[in-house]
């Protein structure tokens, strides 16, 4: 018995880090800007240019701007909506759907993303400070 307990658990967690990962998989294009933090890397033409870009999560590699990163983990992160907000210094007025999950990852290379907001059908990152969304293609 002990040992289906333990087949079970390890298969729940296999299947709860695939439903992550397919719920952020594809192809997705940055449709706005949605909040910046006080300090931005990038330009405010720089973040006009980005409206429209492809972003292209596959089960492995995040390719956005010409820079990719590699990554082997998907999980659901503990912080709240607005921990997230305020750990990057988002506007915490920003809308977002109320079921909106924040992911945390393991992505390191060109580029580094350690967190992912996902909820119906879209997808925000944080690129250089600002808050983008993208629609799914």
């Amino acid at each position: 018995m002990r040992k289906f307990a333990c087949i079970l658990f390890i298969a729940l967690a296999a299947c709860s880090n695939n439903s992550e990962l397919q719920a952020i998989q594809g192809e997705w294009t940055i449709h706005k800007e949605l909040a910046a933090a006080p300090i931005v890397g990038i330009s405010d033409e720089e973040t006009a240019g980005l409206i429209g870009d492809k972003l292209s999560i596959s089960a492995k590699k995040i390719q956005f701007q010409n820079q990719a990163c590699d990554y082997s983990l998907v999980e659901s992160n503990k912080q709240s909506l607005s921990e997230f907000l305020q750990f990057y210094s988002l506007d915490t007025n920003a809308k977002l759907p109320e079921k909106t999950s924040v992911l945390s990852m393991n992505c390191e290379g060109e580029m580094t993303i350690r967190h992912l907001l996902t909820g119906e059908d879209k997808l925000w990152l944080v690129w250089y400070g600002v808050l983008f969304e993208a629609d799914r293609i």
